[in-house]
C-alpha cells in the first residue's frame, strides 16, 4: 500500500509491503498552495500504481466530515475538505502525522512492543502520538497535539496563534534561534552544523544545545507526569542529532518529573527515524480496512 507523509517542509512517500518493508521512498518540497498540494498528492498516487493509501497530515483532521480542521504549519490546508477535494480513484484514509509516527515506531521499532508509548517528533514543527494498552489514542478528530502544550506562560507567539507552545522551544527553528542569540548574529546555520560545532566545543553551540535540552526536558517531564508511559521515544528530523541533546535532556528531566515517577519511563531516540510515519500509515490501514 501507499503511504504519504505531508510535512511542513517535505512530502514523503513510499510503498509498504505486507512484511513492513518500505520501498520506493521519495520526497519533494511541500507546496504552499492548497491546490498545488492536491496536484502533488494525485501525482504521487498515480505514479505508485497502488490500490490503497493512507495520508498523514501535520494537523487536526475531522474523520466524520473529511475535513482538515487546522494545520498551523501549512495554513493553506486548514478548513478544507481534503477527503472530498482529493478526487483519487482508490480508497484512502487520513490521519495526523505524529499519530502515524507513534504507531509506526510502536509496531516496527521494538523487538517487543511496550504496553504504552509516548512518541515525540521534533522537526520543523513538533508533534507526537500516544499509545495506551497497545492502542493509538485518537477519536473522531485526531488527538495528541503535543507540540501545542503550553510550555512557557505568555511565551513566544506560535504559528497556531497561542503563546508559549512546545513547538516554539523544541523545534528545528528554535534550536537555530538559540544559536543565533548565543553567537550574536544571524548567519545561516543548520542544526547539523550546530551539532558539529557543539562536538568541537563551540560556546554558542553549547549554549544553544543546553537551552534546547532544558526545554525538551520540561516537555518530557510534563508528558511523563500525565501519561506515565513505560516507554518514551524522540523522533523526527532532529532525532538524527540524538547524541548531542537526548542524554542531556534525560538527565535534566529527572528533576522535573513527579518524584513517584522518576526512573519509571525508558527514554530514548526513535529507531525508525523519518520512516516511522510511513510505516505507521501502513499499520493504520491494516487496522481500519
Amino acid at each position: 500500500m501507499l503511504s504519504i507523509d505531508i510535512g511542513a517542509t517535505w512530502i514523503k512517500s513510499g510503498i509498504v509491503l505486507p512484511d513492513g518493508t518500505l520501498k520506493n521512498r521519495a520526497s519533494m518540497a511541500t507546496p504552499k498552495d492548497y491546490n498545488a498540494i492536491l496536484e502533488t498528492l494525485r501525482a504521487i498516487v498515480a505514479a505508485s500504481g497502488e490500490n490503497s493509501a493512507v495520508i498523514a497530515i501535520p494537523g487536526v483532521y475531522d474523520k466524520l466530515k473529511g475535513k482538515v480542521i487546522f494545520t498551523p504549519n501549512i495554513p493553506s490546508m486548514s478548513g478544507h475538505t481534503l477527503a472530498e477535494d482529493l478526487k483519487i480513484n482508490i480508497p484512502f484514509l487520513i490521519e495526523n502525522d505524529g499519530n502515524m509516527a507513534a504507531l509506526g515506531e510502536y509496531v516496527y521499532g521494538f523487538d517487543t512492543p511496550p504496553d504504552s508509548l509516548v512518541f515525540l517528533t521534533l522537526g520543523t514543527g513538533v508533534g507526537g502520538g500516544i499509545i495506551i494498552d497497545g492502542k493509538l489514542l485518537t477519536g473522531d478528530i485526531t488527538s495528541a497535539e503535543l507540540g501545542h502544550i503550553t510550555l512557557v506562560a505568555e511565551g513566544k507567539l506560535c504559528g497556531c496563534g497561542k503563546r508559549g507552545c512546545v513547538e516554539k522551544y523544541c523545534s528545528y527553528p528554535a534550536m537555530v534561534n538559540y544559536f543565533h542569540e548565543a553567537q550574536g548574529d544571524n548567519a545561516v546555520a543548520l542544526p547539523e552544523e550546530i551539532a558539529t560545532l557543539f562536538q568541537k566545543g563551540d560556546f554558542a553551540a553549547f549554549e544553544a544545545i543546553d537551552l534546547f535540552s532544558m526545554y525538551l526536558a520540561h516537555t518530557i517531564a510534563t508528558l511523563i507526569n500525565i501519561f506515565v508511559p513505560k516507554t518514551m521515544r524522540i523522533g523526527g528530523g532532529l532525532s538524527e542529532m540524538k547524541e548531542v541533546f537526548i542524554s542531556r535532556a534525560k538527565e535534566l528531566a529527572k528533576d522535573f518529573v513527579y518524584p513517584a515517577y522518576r526512573g519509571y519511563t525508558d527514554i530514548g531516540a526513535a529507531r525508525l527515524k523519518n520512516d516511522a510515519a510511513l510505516l505507521g500509515c501502513a499499520e493504520w490501514w491494516r487496522i481500519n480496512k
